[in-house]
Order: C-alpha cells, then sequence, then structure tokens
C-alpha cells in the first residue's frame, strides 16, 4: 500500500497536465483582455456584462479541471459502490457530494487524497491484491491515481455490497431503558449516519435522527442494487428473539388471530399488512452505500403498509421537495409513540404486538416526524396515526398547523386507510412526547415550495417567518 505522501509526489510526474492547463488559462485571458479593449473603444454595457459572463464561466470550468470532479450518475460504478472518505479537521470524514449543474459530484482539490474503502468481513476492492481500502489523489478530471495506475473512479468498485455497523452507546434516552445507538460505517474511524433511541428488551425504536442535505439531494445517486434486507446488528439489541420471522404473514396472521379473533384478522389482513416502516428513509441520502445503511431493525417500526404507502410516504416526499426547492439542509427525527390498541370479536381493545407471547414489538399508535432547519430555528412536527381501520380522526393531540403553514397539499389528512395526519409545533409536541428531542424551535417551518399554491404576498409573508425575521 502507498503512503499519503508518495502519493501526493507521483502527481507531479503529470507535467503535461499542467501544461496543457496553463496554455488553457492563457488563451482565455488574452481573449478577455482584447473583448474589454474593443469595449473600451465602443462601450455597450450589455456587451459588458455578456463578456464577464462569459469569462466567469471560462473561469469556473478550467477552475474545475484543475481537480477532479466526479458526477454520482456518470462517474461512479453501478453496482458495489464503495465509501468514499477524505481528510477533515478532525480526521477522516465521509466526502460529502455537492451540486455542479444541477448534478451530484465529488469534487477534490487537484493532488487531494481520498480513501476508497469497502466496509465489511470479506470484501475488497476490485484493484490491487485483496485490498480492503486505497488511497486515492485526484489527478483531473474524473481520474485518480490509484496503487500507481490512473483509473478512472468508475473503474473502482467492491466485490460485495458494504457493510455498515451498528453501535451500542451508553447514552441514555427517551426511557430509563433506552440507549442510542449508532448506524454508520467503521473504516478509517467511525462515521455516523443516524443515531436511534432503542430498548432492546421490548424490540422498541422511539425515534432515529439524521440530517437531510437538501442543498444537494437533487443531486443524489439512488442503489442500482435494489432493495437490501433488513439487518439485525448486534445480537445484544435482541435479547433471545429475531426480528426477521416476527414480520412474516404467517406470524401476523397468528397473532392476530391470538389476539382479535379468526374472522378479525382475516378482514385485516385482507385490507393490508405490518411492514417494516423506515424511520430514518433511504431516500434522504445522497449516495447507495449511505442509502443502505437505513436497513437495520433499529431503524424500523411496525407500520400498516397502506399508511407506508399513502400519507407518510406523502409526508416524507414533501419534506424532501421542499429540501431540495430551497437548497436548504434539515435536521429530521423520526419516531413512534404508544401501542395500537384494535377491538377483539368481543369489543375489548387488544394492545397490539408481533411478539405477544413476550410483549415484544410492539405496534406504535402513531408515527411522528420533526424537522427543523437549524441555521433559522424554524421547525414543525408531522404526526400520523398508525391504525386504516379508524372510520373517523383521532383526537388531535396539539393545534394543527398544517393548513396554516402550507403543508396540506397533497396530504389525503382525512383519509384513514393511508393514515389521518396533522401537524404540530414542536414546542406543543413535546408536552405529549416528553421523549422527543429538545430542538429549540423559534418558528414553524412553513412550506414555501414550487407547487404551494399560496399567493406570492403570502409565499412572501411565510418566507420572512421561516428565515427568523
Amino acid at each position: 500500500m502507498r503512503s499519503v505522501e508518495g502519493l501526493n509526489c507521483n502527481v507531479n510526474l503529470f507535467g503535461s497536465v499542467k501544461k496543457q492547463q496553463y496554455s488553457s488559462d492563457m488563451f482565455y485571458n488574452v481573449l478577455f483582455a482584447v473583448l474589454m479593449v474593443l469595449c473600451l473603444v465602443k462601450p455597450h454595457l450589455a456587451l459588458i456584462r455578456h463578456i464577464k459572463k462569459l469569462f466567469s464561466w471560462f473561469s469556473r470550468d478550467s477552475t474545475q479541471q484543475a481537480g477532479c470532479t466526479i458526477y454520482l450518475h456518470k462517474d461512479m460504478s453501478d453496482s458495489y459502490e464503495p465509501v468514499f472518505l477524505i481528510y477533515g479537521k478532525h480526521g477522516t470524514e465521509l466526502a460529502k457530494p455537492t451540486l455542479l449543474h444541477n448534478r451530484g459530484a465529488l469534487y477534490l482539490k487537484k493532488g487531494q487524497n481520498m480513501i476508497i474503502t469497502c466496509p465489511g468481513k470479506f470484501n475488497r476492492l476490485n484493484v490491487g491484491n485483496d485490498l480492503r481500502y486505497t488511497i486515492s489523489t485526484c489527478v483531473q478530471g474524473n481520474r485518480l491515481l490509484v496503487e500507481g495506475a490512473e483509473l478512472e473512479a468508475a473503474d473502482l468498485q467492491c466485490v460485495s455490497p458494504v457493510m455498515s455497523s451498528v453501535r451500542l452507546t451508553d447514552r441514555r434516552c427517551g426511557h430509563p431503558s433506552a440507549a442510542m445507538v449508532e448506524i454508520g460505517y467503521e473504516s478509517f474511524g467511525w462515521h455516523r449516519l443516524i443515531s436511534s433511541c432503542y430498548i432492546a428488551n421490548r424490540l422498541t425504536s422511539l425515534f432515529s435522527t439524521h440530517f437531510l442535505n437538501g442543498s444537494i439531494l437533487a443531486g443524489a445517486k439512488r442503489t442500482a442494487n435494489g432493495r437490501p434486507y433488513f439487518q439485525h446488528g448486534s445480537h445484544v439489541l435482541y435479547e433471545g428473539v429475531n426480528p426477521e420471522p416476527l414480520y412474516r404473514k404467517q406470524n401476523q396472521e397468528r397473532v392476530l388471530t391470538m389476539l382479535l379473533g379468526e374472522l378479525k384478522a382475516r378482514y385485516i389482513l385482507r385490507k393490508t399488512f405490518l411492514s417494516r416502516g423506515h424511520l430514518a428513509p433511504d431516500c434522504d441520502f445522497t449516495l447507495g452505500a449511505w442509502q443502505a445503511a437505513t436497513y437495520f431493525y433499529v431503524n424500523s417500526a411496525p407500520q400498516w403498509q397502506s399508511i407506508n404507502c399513502g400519507n407518510w410516504r406523502r409526508v416524507e416526499n414533501r419534506i424532501r421537495e421542499l429540501a431540495t426547492t430551497e437548497k436548504i439542509d434539515l435536521v429530521v427525527t423520526t419516531g413512534t409513540y404508544g401501542i395500537l390498541k384494535l377491538l377483539d370479536a368481543n369489543g375489548t381493545y387488544k394492545n397490539i404486538y408481533l411478539d405477544p407471547d413476550n410483549k415484544k414489538l410492539p405496534v406504535p399508535n402513531f408515527f411522528w416526524k420533526m424537522v427543523i432547519n437549524p441555521l433559522t430555528s424554524a421547525g414543525i412536527v408531522f404526526i400520523i396515526s398508525n391504525n386504516p381501520f379508524l372510520r373517523k380522526s383521532p383526537r388531535y393531540v396539539c393545534r394543527d398547523v398544517c393548513f396554516s403553514h402550507g403543508w396540506v397539499q397533497p396530504l389525503e389528512t382525512n383519509n384513514g386507510h393511508k393514515g389521518y395526519v396533522y401537524c404540530c409545533s414542536i414546542g406543543h409536541f413535546r408536552n405529549v412526547v416528553e421523549y422527543a428531542p429538545d430542538f429549540h424551535s423559534k418558528y414553524i417551518l412553513t412550506f414555501v415550495g414550487k407547487n404551494n399554491n399560496t399567493s406570492t404576498k403570502e409565499k412572501d409573508v411565510s418566507r420572512q417567518k421561516y428565515i427568523g425575521r
């Protein structure tokens, strides 16, 4: 394995690249000088503006050519994408994409090092001799110096899907038996993507928190390897219970029949079924490897499929629409509350668990999603009932602010089968769900996206509230 210093020195061998870049810059500078002389001879404001625009475009293009621009869709492998790390102020960190010309890309300065790694017990890179990682160096464009050879970024991939990890911490949260669990990648240090508050002896996820990079989400690269299987993580998270078979149709039939009676169970499962409902959703992340890390049971809870694909999906899409339209980064916390009660054949309410024998893996009464803009302290909470069999809206735990802040469309707020949904201010919500994170929120987050049907004047007022004025 080459050292970082050795790789940096090898970049100096590419003298032809420097000469080409130098001559290109000279051409643009001479062209600009000639055009400016013409403007002095015969001034014309429109001509001057066009020349400045043209020069800034040339300058930006030549600046990018001086480094490496690796476009997520064009210059990355579609199969078994590795994890990319760079050297930051506090050690190694995940290389975060940026948005260039409305396309997602990783940008490196010329000569900058980037670690390309394939986490996983038997995983390795497709270059070199059984390498788990390599330290590459930016040459130019989409080309990197890797193990003494100049390669395109698309040539680099792992031999199998990268494996994320789960870490159980000693930090307490939300409940005396709950602890924070982190999901991320172990390579050149620990790189966290999601933090979950989890009760191991109940198989209960209280909430998960992640960062939604709306400023670059429009250029996200979706995984090309299909939907991953959910992973267990550490055995200490599941005390003698395997969550995977609890979600199977046979177990749901058995449990609902035992709790509610055979006729009621058949009726329910003809209408819908319980799915593994993501807390931090995969589509909120920009790289395929990051999206795959969301598939852990600690980042999920039992959610009825008609709700998961109904208003819950619309809430998540609406939040992403705001983030991408306004190009803002948001802190998102998604959680559960209570235990769903359904009537049995005798008219008695029963708590619903997927493991009722041990009272583990309870079905939540409702899901919630707290969204906050950390720069403006504007926030909001979405609450959705996890009971698709309700014939009327449940009692609200706070005053609904969805309509007054532009969030109603395209939600079907009064469709129980898709999930009754409403919005709260963060302060009022935490009066009910005390274990929700205490994010300080001064204002209610308002939707000001392009598809909001409010008037221009109303949008301006909402935007002023949103940016904290």
